[in-house]
C-alpha cells in the first residue's frame, strides 16, 4: 500500500513538474504535416487551469504577440501552436509580415507552425470567410487601385500629347507659307462645282491650303 501510495505521489509531481515547464502533446497532424515527424505536430501547455474564455482570449493574444500560433484548447488546456521549436526572429524592419507569417501561412509552406485543421485553409485553399481571404482581397484591391492609376495615367499622357500637339499648330499657325497656284486651283473648283449645278455644302475649300 506504500509502494502504491507512494508510485502516486510521483506520478502526481512528474506531471505537475510536466504541466509548470511545459509539455508536447502530439495532436493529429494537420492537412500537409503528415510527412514530418511527430515532435514538429507538438503544442505547448500554457494554462493546465483548463480553457474558459477569459483564459482562452488571453492564451490566443499571447500565442499571437509570442509568434507561437494560435491559441488552442486540448486536453481542457490553454495551448499554443507552436510545435516545440524556436519561433522566427521577428525583425523590426518587417514586423507585419513575420506577424502574417507566423499567423496565416499554412503549415506546408512554413513547417515550424502547426494549426487546427481547417481553422484558416481548406484543401489547400484559404477559407471564404478567413483572415487569410480577407489579406488577398485587400492585396487584389490594391492591384485594381494600382491599374486604375495607371490606365488613367496613359489617358492623361494622351491628353497631354494632344494638347501639346494642338500647341504647336496654333504656334505655326502664321509661317504657313501658301502658293499661288493652290489659290488659283481652289478657284477653279469652286467655280466648276457651281458652274455644274452642284450644290456646294463643303467649307473647306472655303480656306487656303498649305503646302507643308
Amino acid at each position: 500500500m506504500r509502494t502504491s501510495h507512494g508510485a502516486l505521489l510521483l506520478a502526481v509531481a512528474m506531471v505537475m513538474a510536466m504541466l509548470s515547464t511545459g509539455i508536447c502533446t502530439t495532436p493529429a497532424p494537420a492537412p500537409g504535416m503528415e510527412e514530418f515527424p511527430p515532435e514538429y505536430r507538438c503544442s505547448k501547455v500554457l494554462y493546465p487551469s483548463g480553457c474558459n474564455d477569459k483564459t482562452l482570449t488571453t492564451c490566443e493574444n499571447k500565442c499571437f504577440n509570442q509568434l507561437k500560433g494560435d491559441g488552442l484548447c486540448i486536453r481542457g488546456a490553454c495551448q499554443c501552436s507552436y510545435m516545440c521549436k524556436p519561433p522566427p526572429v521577428k525583425s523590426s524592419t518587417n514586423s507585419l509580415t513575420s506577424d502574417i507569417t507566423a499567423r496565416f501561412l499554412p503549415p506546408w509552406i512554413h513547417p515550424h507552425w502547426s494549426y487546427i485543421s481547417g481553422k484558416y485553409w481548406s484543401n489547400g485553399s484559404p477559407k471564404a470567410d478567413g483572415p487569410v481571404s480577407q489579406i488577398l482581397a485587400k492585396i487584389e484591391e490594391g492591384n485594381r487601385e494600382t491599374q486604375r492609376m495607371m490606365e488613367e495615367s496613359k489617358v492623361s499622357l494622351q491628353l497631354q500629347s494632344i494638347e501639346d500637339s494642338m500647341e504647336k499648330l496654333t504656334a505655326n499657325q502664321g509661317k504657313v507659307e501658301w502658293k499661288p497656284d493652290v489659290d488659283k486651283k481652289v478657284d477653279e473648283l469652286r467655280d466648276a462645282m457651281f458652274n455644274s449645278g452642284r450644290r456646294w455644302t463643303c467649307s473647306v475649300f472655303m480656306g487656303k491650303f498649305p503646302t507643308s
